[in-house]
């Protein structure tokens, strides 16, 4: 009977020292778990941040916000883009928004159908939309494309965006000449 208990008692000892190496185990595991999912929510805030960055919504005057776009427009960023602007449009109560391409190096039938629905939606909060920045092969990509812009005021240069916006309230920009 004795070399049965001892027997007994030694696996009692390994299972005990196995339950243990797991419990650390399991303990190590769920801290490497908590570091992946907050490393995980870093990296999602950072690339939120870098979206805004890439395509602030800039209130520049009363009434005037400006969207300078940069870079590659996904269905992700313009959805954010989309919802940054509404939420900026209705709180400031803009009048006009200046969407400006100038650094988008590319366009195709879905980006430019996601700029259209933008500015649809921008314009059901009473704001008009002047699309801006258009190059010469920006241009030539919609027409080629197809794209019907019929509902967008467009203007080729920022400057030219903004001096159209001002036209609409009633103001206009005049260049003043520094003193001899």
């Amino acid at each position: 009977m004795p070399k049965r208990d001892d027997a007994q008692r030694e696996l009692e000892e390994q299972v005990l020292e196995l339950t243990e190496k797991l419990e650390a185990t399991n303990a190590a595991l769920k801290a490497r778990d908590d570091e992946l999912a907050w490393a995980q929510r870093v990296i999602v805030e950072q690339a939120r941040e870098i979206g805004e960055l890439s395509s602030p919504v800039i209130e520049l005057w009363d009434a005037l916000l400006v969207v300078p776009i940069v870079g590659e427009l996904s269905d992700p960023s313009v959805a954010a883009l989309t919802e940054r602007m509404l939420r900026r449009v209705a709180g400031t109560r803009a009048a006009a928004v200046l969407l400006d391409v100038t650094g988008v190096a590319d366009i195709n039938a879905a980006t430019a159908q996601r700029l259209l629905g933008t500015a649809r939606a921008v314009r059901l909060l009473g704001a008009t939309v002047i699309l801006t920045g258009v190059r010469p092969s920006i241009a030539q990509a919609l027409v080629s494309l197809g794209v019907d812009l019929g509902d967008l005021e467009i203007r080729a240069t920022l400057a030219d965006g903004l001096k159209a916006a001002f036209a609409r309230r009633g103001l206009s920009v005049v260049a003043r000449r520094p003193p001899c």
